[in-house]
């Protein structure tokens, strides 16, 4: 079970978030439509290629069919709560040299227990896979609610980077932090283990806040001020899903922004992926 799926099924949100259905899957548009952007609270692979197919190719994706952005974004979404192994995912066209997808894909633990060590495996996994394959493969993933956030790299074969962390507690932290996370101004966490990591992060987060309410309190920052300054200057402790994009953007392509780039209609495949036990 994705940590997006767990999340809304314990926070009691399964009622607000549409299901994916038989039909849904059945009345698919392969009408050529304009890209449509997405990204918040959901999964997904920005992939360097310019081949949707080598993508579903790679990916070993069942039943494919084409499907267009507006329909195969809205599947990507309803399939984080497919419950099983056999998810229903959208690979999109080439977007000026990556293809993506979106849907319930297996992600980096964001904290250690056995449901999310084996969901890590099925990640491990499938991303080892496509990094054998193509020449930059990177995962994303964020869920709001409970400060869920994910991204992995790999280049040339190597997996270089991958974090994760929920609830204020850091699940993955592996490899050195990337240029693009330190100008974004991600706290450098080194390659201490996630426990080191989160206690870390804490103690730089507390002595923020301490930081600026001792500016408050001598005056110098109103209480707004010094509430603003705690998430507005010094290293992001704890990143959000804005930082996500952000990152997103550095590394490939921000998806929320889709829209505003001038792109040729496309028709991307909807299939299903087996994800390995």
């Amino acid at each position: 079970m994705n940590p997006i799926r767990r999340f809304i099924i314990a926070l009691g949100l399964v009622s607000l978030v549409p299901a994916l259905r038989a039909k849904d899957i059945r009345n698919l548009s392969a009408v050529p439509d304009k890209p449509v952007g997405f990204g918040y609270k959901t999964i997904w692979l920005a992939i360097k290629s310019n081949d949707s197919d080598t993508v579903a190719k790679a990916l070993g994706l069942k039943s494919i069919q084409p499907a267009n952005w507006a329909s195969g974004v809205s599947i990507g979404y309803k399939s984080l709560l497919q419950p099983g192994r056999n998810h229903h995912i959208f690979v999109t066209p080439p977007v000026q040299g990556w293809v993506f997808v979106i849907g319930n894909l297996p992600t980096p633990k964001a904290r250690d227990d056995a449901a999310e060590r084996e969901m890590d495996a099925s990640f491990q996994r499938l991303f080892g896979h496509l990094a054998k394959q193509f020449k930059d493969v990177q995962l994303f993933a964020n869920y709001r609610t409970v400060d869920f956030v994910a991204w992995a790299r790999a280049r040339d074969g190597r997996i270089e980077r991958i974090y994760s962390a929920a609830e204020g507690s850091i699940g993955t932290n592996f490899g050195k932090q990337t240029d693009e996370e330190r100008r974004l101004g991600f706290l450098d966490l080194g390659e201490r283990s996630p426990q080191a990591a989160t206690e870390y992060a804490d103690a730089q987060a507390d002595a923020q806040e301490a930081k600026a309410q001792a500016a408050a309190k001598a005056g110098l920052l109103s209480p707004r001020e010094a509430n603003i300054a705690i998430h507005t200057h010094g290293p992001r402790c704890f990143p959000n899903e804005d930082d996500c994009m952000a990152l997103a953007g550095a590394w490939s392509i921000d998806p929320t922004r889709l829209n505003d780039r001038s792109l040729a209609p496309g028709v991307g495949i909807v299939g299903s992926l087996l994800l390995s036990t």
